[in-house]
């Protein structure tokens, strides 16, 4: 871990409201046209890449071409329809996925850049207790609460 500060955040207010009604309307636009799906259909489902998503559009101009060689059970008018929104939503997800990405990554920074410090206070407190500072004993007991391991949780960051 590095004292380096890499991040020192702070949006105007102006500029963070614009972001929320942006948001929102980016939700309110975008969702109506959306599905959720669960943890199994997650699991279950084909899940075509860039090589499968180009086999998928080589198939349909293939039918297109020959539609007296596909089968009939093929519903050729749908598989346009999921092909164009696969287009579509690519070119909305692609540059949300730029945003999210780097909102994930200045997140955790700054969130590390806040902990850093925090661990060096709890440190300190922990020590002060230790050797009764007055006041230090109240801030110890208040904050090695987020430091007890819950029974069965693995991984867990804190330590007493």
């Amino acid at each position: 871990m590095t004292n380096e500060n890499r991040i020192s955040l702070h949006i105007k207010a102006e500029d963070f409201e614009t972001i929320k009604a942006a948001t929102k309307t980016i939700y309110d636009t975008l969702m109506p046209y959306l599905v959720t799906l669960t943890k199994d259909e997650r699991e279950t489902m084909l899940k075509p890449g860039d090589k499968s998503l180009a086999f998928i559009n080589r198939c349909y101009w293939h039918i297109e071409q020959s539609p007296k060689l596909t089968a009939e059970y093929i519903n050729v008018e749908e598989m346009k329809v999921d092909i164009q929104a696969v287009e579509t939503l690519w070119k909305i997800m692609n540059p949300l996925t730029q945003i999210v990405s780097a909102l994930n990554d200045s997140t955790m920074l700054s969130g590390s850049e806040a902990y850093v410090p925090a661990l060096a206070f709890y440190s300190y407190i922990k020590g002060a207790a230790r050797m009764n500072v007055p006041g230090a004993k109240d801030i110890y007991e208040d904050l090695k609460k987020y430091f007890i391991k819950k029974p069965g949780k693995k991984g867990d960051s804190g330590s007493k």
